[in-house]
């Protein structure tokens, strides 16, 4: 079975991903980010935009903002997107692929991660929701190389 059988988009996967962060984790208080300021943010790359500017994206469990700028978003439109559910910013974005539990990362779509070295201070690896609830799904175990 592959992860195409799963619908993240689905209301109830929403649901169950909530549960399992607030169950599985403490929660995370947002900290305001030392890249905001005033009237812009910081890319990561380190270009400053107008935070006017800035989209605010649905993945379906979190609203995330996109702190990327306009090139950093070209360089990325391939790549499948990890976003962080403590400060709900994008934290990594990797190639389309699949693991070798036989999760896949898909182009454009949107992973889950708990926390990022941004919210949590001292973090080091967190996992992709979505593949900790495929591995369950499947009946196998997670696999701890699979942190990002």
């Amino acid at each position: 079975m592959s992860s195409e059988s799963i619908d993240f988009s689905d209301p109830k996967i929403a649901k169950l991903i909530a549960e399992f962060w607030s169950g599985e984790a403490k929660h995370i208080a947002h900290k305001e980010s030392v890249l905001w300021d005033p009237n812009h943010i910081q890319c990561y790359c380190g270009k400053f935009q107008p935070k006017d500017s800035l989209n605010i994206i649905d993945t379906g469990v979190i609203q995330v903002i996109d702190v990327t700028c306009k090139d950093c978003a070209e360089l990325n439109k391939d790549k499948a997107i990890i976003v962080c559910c403590g400060c709900h910013v994008p934290v990594v974005w990797v190639d389309p692929h699949k693991e070798k539990n036989g999760f896949e990362f898909k182009k454009g779509k949107y992973y889950h991660t708990r926390a990022c070295p941004t919210c949590d201070e001292g973090i080091t690896s967190s996992t992709v929701l979505e593949q900790v609830l495929y591995c369950k799904k499947m009946g196998i175990p997670y696999a701890s190389e699979s942190k990002i």
